[in-house]
């Protein structure tokens, strides 16, 4: 095979998590007095870190950040995470993958505790060699420098490796850590969003992503 390993993003590329996630902003912004006209404004949430998103796009910092950071963790943990499903064909495409031989990860911005959780609802969580995620207390955050704590940690050879991901913050992790990309179209992103980065395939289902590295 040309490539050897598949770093997955979570949001957006193996689960649809629209919901819990912009439910819980949207709990945390009114604890925070800010009103939500519509919970479909706060879509651009799912892909950057939260406390890049609440202080680009609200202007928080400092101790308003922290509590906006907290309040939105509060309905998370019990109830955002469960608002959650996995795209069509999702398991099926994991199963050809770890079948063929992938060795299979999974780097994402969202706590890893909350990342470990998901994958185990979903019982899935046995197809992954290794699951990253940023942790709760200022230490791994940014998207590039989780790939790279993948790469590094695994001992993963950047030029057989494929980062899967529906956001711009993906392809620029990728392109940082000099790792191939795949945009998964049917997230949260957009083809003028990902069409702007090196790419080896712009898919729009999970089937194609498997097909593609199937045939590889």
């Amino acid at each position: 095979m040309k490539y050897n390993a598949v770093l997955f993003d979570l949001d957006g590329t193996l689960t649809d998590s629209f919901e819990g996630i912009t439910r819980s902003v949207e709990y945390a912004l009114n604890r925070m007095n800010i009103e939500v006209k519509s919970r479909e404004d706060l879509r651009k949430f799912i892909g950057p870190t939260l406390r890049y998103s609440f202080a680009e796009f609200y202007g928080m910092s400092g101790e308003e950040l922290d509590k906006a950071v907290n309040f939105y963790r509060s309905r998370y943990k019990d109830l955002g995470w469960k608002e959650n499903a996995l795209y069509p064909d999702t398991e099926d495409m994991l199963k050809r993958l770890y079948e063929k031989g992938y060795k299979i990860f999974i780097a994402s911005s969202k706590p890893k505790i909350f990342v470990q959780r998901i994958l185990e609802h979903f019982k899935i969580d046995k197809y992954f060699v290794d699951i990253c995620g940023s942790d709760l207390v200022g230490g791994l955050q940014e998207k590039d420098e989780i790939m790279e704590y993948v790469i590094k940690n695994n001992n993963l050879d950047p030029n057989k490796t494929i980062m899967v991901g529906d956001r711009l913050f993906d392809a620029q992790g990728a392109i940082n850590n000099k790792t191939h990309f795949i945009g998964a179209l049917y997230g949260f992103g957009s083809y003028e969003e990902l069409s702007k980065y090196p790419n080896i395939l712009l898919a729009e289902t999970t089937t194609q992503i498997a097909d593609f590295l199937c045939n590889e």
